[in-house]
């Protein structure tokens, strides 16, 4: 028995020890699984089953089935989808429609076990009918404005081609882009189609969302060969009329209204009217979209706000209102009182300003008294006759308790002194040299910087030529796709100076209707967005130099 005990002992460990050890050595596993068999064949004809069992030559798993399967002509009821060892099991809970070509794409689904090589773009294909359909179609979805691919788009073919189909059924085919927005259909049945693309913000395969972006073609489609360029541009649908997108009081004292389309000659009237102690201010964003109001204190617990335009009802709501200091009011510990007066300029500690803008000041608050001795502009040992103005219309005053017209801005100083380049300026304001409406006082703002020499600066001359005669928006874009300067096309020759260093893009929109902006497009209208062109190469523009570029048009 000590015999068998001692002999026992290292086989039990040379046993144990050989399931820890991985053999070393050998090429790591790069390659995706791989079918071994179909079962049915793929590419079966006059299916009648309610399962596809296909096996690979390894384990595999399945991820992210539910963005990245797809099944065309679309189900009611998805699979059931499994993983079975090697095997990938489909059982269907629908009945198949007849005589039709189905395809299911797996997209980035499969991959093996050991390493997760991924078995990209992996379709099987099937018919109820005697037959395999073989046309393809073959696009790209682009984002109308700025021409890049858009990935994760549906697109839908439709055998009705009435407008309201995307609204109300489920395509009678579909595929998804891919990174750079191409999508391919495969398997198709010859026949006319109606052709639109969706964002669909909620899955359920219909434009039910205003939030969700479109394309469409013009007309329906009529299929008999394969097609390899179709182009359809995405956009976001402006609201068919106006409606309030926010109405909330974002601190005691004061409310904001937003707004689907800008609102020309606001009038806010209050219900109930005004006590004296509750006197408003009142004012409007640049683009007339938002529209905000101060109260100089708060002795209501609700107010109805009545905003028209013109003769126009745009808006009445009941708003329940916060007076300062009280418990619901306060502060969380960390964070910024929204109601405290605060100063920011348009310019850092340190930086330098652009020799092309103004000095600004901005307050969160309406400015209603302002000291000008306490605001003082230095250059070198020199202290500058301070000159400010508004930047909005006028400079506020208290209106009566009745109705008011919100103006322009009541936040913003400019400062019209002339700035000269390479220049040092101390900008500093006293404390206590503005009161808001809440009659709060400014804390010290006090910073150095330096204006911006204008050799530090480029110059851009496009010539155009051969542009066809019609209404342009040309713009300078930075490399981040941002707006830097925007001009309308009234001649050939155009010059945007003063531009930074870098890399910029010019775009030329295709102003149809002559309104000074990009428009998108509407499809119920067949309305399609209008039409924007790149110029083919980027810019480089250098300090001190003088760019110039010809864009030629044929």
């Amino acid at each position: 028995m000590r015999k068998l005990l001692l002999i026992s002992v290292p086989v039990l460990l040379l046993a144990s020890c050989a399931q820890v050890i991985s053999p070393g050595g050998g090429p790591k596993d790069i390659t995706p699984p791989v079918v071994v068999r179909y079962l049915p064949d793929s590419a079966a004809t006059n299916f009648t089953g309610k399962k596809i069992d296909i096996r690979f030559n390894e384990y595999v798993r399945l991820t992210d089935l539910n963005n990245q399967l797809i099944i065309s002509p679309p189900l009611k009821n998805m699979p059931d989808v499994e993983v079975k060892k090697k095997d990938v099991v489909i059982t269907f809970d629908d009945t198949l429609l007849p005589n039709t070509t189905y395809t299911i794409s797996f997209g980035k689904a499969i991959a093996d076990i050991t390493e997760g090589n991924v078995l990209d773009n992996f379709r099987y294909v099937f018919s109820t009918g005697p037959y395999i359909d073989s046309l393809e179609i073959k696009g790209k979805v682009i984002n109308a404005s700025t021409l890049d691919g858009e990935k994760g788009i549906y697109v839908m073919l439709y055998q009705q081609t009435d407008d309201s189909v995307p609204m109300k059924q489920r395509p009678y085919y579909f595929t998804k882009t891919k990174e750079d927005g191409s999508f391919l259909f495969t398997n198709l049945r010859s026949g006319k189609y109606k052709v639109f693309a969706l964002d669909d913000k909620n899955s359920n395969y219909l434009f039910d969302n205003s939030e969700e972006r479109v394309a469409f073609a013009d007309a329906p489609i009529d299929l008999h060969a394969n097609i390899d360029s179709l182009k359809l541009k995405l956009f976001h649908e402006e609201p068919s009329s106006q409606k309030r997108l926010r109405a909330a009081q974002v601190c005691p004292g004061r409310v904001t209204f937003m707004y689907a389309f800008p609102v020309a000659d606001p009038v806010i009237t209050f219900l109930p009217a005004l006590n004296s102690g509750m006197v408003p201010y009142a004012e409007k964003s640049r683009n007339g979209d938002s529209l905000d109001v101060w109260f100089s204190n708060v002795t209501s617990d609700s107010l109805i706000f009545r905003i028209t335009d013109g003769k126009t009802l745009v808006d009445s709501v009941m708003l329940p209102l916060t007076r300062p200091g009280v418990k619901s009011s306060h502060v969380r510990a960390g964070s910024v009182d929204a109601r405290k007066l605060q100063l920011s300029a348009n310019i850092a500690a340190g930086q330098r300003l652009d020799y092309a803008k103004p000095l600004t000041v901005t307050t969160n608050n309406p400015i209603v008294k302002w000291d000008t001795s306490g605001i003082i502009l230095v250059r070198g040992k020199d202290t500058l006759s301070t000159a400010l103005k508004f930047s909005g219309d006028s400079v506020p005053k208290q209106v009566s308790a009745g109705p008011i017209h919100p103006g322009g801005s009541m936040r913003t100083f400019v400062f019209t002194n002339t700035m000269e380049e390479d220049s040092t300026y101390l900008l500093f304001i006293k404390p206590g040299a503005m009161t808001d409406c809440f009659g709060q006082k400014n804390d010290t703002l006090k910073m150095v910087f330096r204006v911006q020499s204008q050799d530090a600066y480029g110059n851009l001359h496009v010539k155009l030529t051969d542009l066809p005669a019609e209404h342009y928006i040309i713009q300078v874009l930075s490399d981040k796709g941002e707006v830097v300067r925007q001009s309308k096309v009234t001649g050939d020759d155009l010059h945007f100076d003063l531009l930074s260093p870098g890399n910029y893009r010019l775009k030329l929109i295709d102003d149809e209707n002559n309104n000074g902006k990009w428009d998108p497009g509407n499809y119920l209208l067949h309305r399609q967005p209008e039409r924007v062109i790149f110029y083919k190469n980027s810019v480089r523009l250098r300090a001190g130099w003088d760019m110039d570029v010809e864009w030629i048009f044929k």
